[in-house]
């Protein structure tokens, strides 16, 4: 079995990584798409959404994460809001990168403070 810790340093790894590759690519335009239009507001919708899913997980509110189908009906439930998100933007695409980049933001600030520089809320590991 994993640790609850290694996970973290795993996610914030990735998180990393993917930020480090895909902000500058959505940033450039290609020659049939525009490039990314920095919306602060989407990113923070992203990165609020993102930090409530962590915090949620890591306290095992509702058991979300002990329980299979719960953390299922977690993800699908976060899912259906970044859906709803892109759909009521003015322009779907460019929602989805933003939610996107400030959700990988915040898990990155997330598993720094809570796997990196300190221990895991409910720490039973």
């Amino acid at each position: 079995m994993v640790s609850r810790r290694t996970v973290a340093v795993v996610e914030f790894a990735a998180a990393g990584l993917l930020l480090a590759v895909l902000f500058p690519l959505w940033r450039r335009a290609s020659p049939d798409d525009e490039a990314l239009r920095i919306s602060p507001s989407e990113m923070a919708v992203g990165g609020v959404s993102q930090f409530v899913r962590y915090w949620a997980q890591d306290r095992d509110v509702a058991g979300i994460r002990t329980r299979r189908r719960r953390r299922v009906a977690a993800h699908l439930a976060w899912s259906g809001w970044s859906f709803v998100v892109r759909q009521r933007s003015d322009d779907p695409e460019n929602a989805s990168k933003n939610f996107h980049v400030g959700a990988l933001a915040a898990t990155m600030a997330y598993r720094l403070r809570y796997g990196l520089l300190g221990p895991l809320p409910d720490g039973d590991d």
